[in-house]
């Protein structure tokens, strides 16, 4: 049968945007769009919701739905066992998606920053080279998770962990 994805994903002028949290797609999902992509044709996004940072537990929208931040940081709808969305930041996807594909963490990263911001015109972000915004994290990985401990935008430190 018939599916425009399949054409989508094989057209190599496009580029696809997932969600790499680990509830959204399954593992040998990411793959498949990380093999027929690759790492320049692939963005990482997040769609983080307003509950990011807060503790796991039962919280109520502003329509008066009951949902659950689980400890993983997935938000879902416990009366339907479906998922609402995400409280885990981009940044936890750096390394799920490193785990799942085998993929570098310079490719990773490219996923993540450099090729968002080569789609959205950004000339000035992205790489780090001279004439660049300066916008860095500096951090570390333990056991694919990144665990952030400085912030600069635009080259001005924004965030200190320590």
């Amino acid at each position: 049968h018939r599916n425009p994805f399949w054409a989508q994903l094989a057209d190599d002028r496009l580029t696809a945007s997932i969600i790499c949290d680990g509830f959204h797609l399954l593992p040998e999902q990411i793959k498949v769009f990380y093999r027929a992509k690759g790492p320049d044709r692939l963005i990482m996004t997040s769609d983080i919701t307003s509950w990011g940072g807060l503790p796991a537990g039962t919280y109520v929208t502003n329509e008066g739905e009951t949902i659950e931040k689980t400890p993983e940081g997935a938000m879902v709808f416990p009366s339907q066992n479906s998922l609402y969305g995400s409280a885990s930041p981009l940044c936890n996807g750096i390394g799920h998606v490193i785990k799942v594909t085998g993929c570098s963490l310079a490719e990773a990263f490219r996923m993540a920053s450099t090729n968002p911001a080569r789609l959205y015109g950004l000339t000035d972000r992205g790489e780090i080279k001279p004439g660049m915004r300066a916008d860095l994290v500096l951090f570390t990985m333990d056991d694919f998770v990144m665990n952030i401990h400085k912030t600069f935008v635009a080259g001005q430190l924004v965030y200190d962990a320590g």
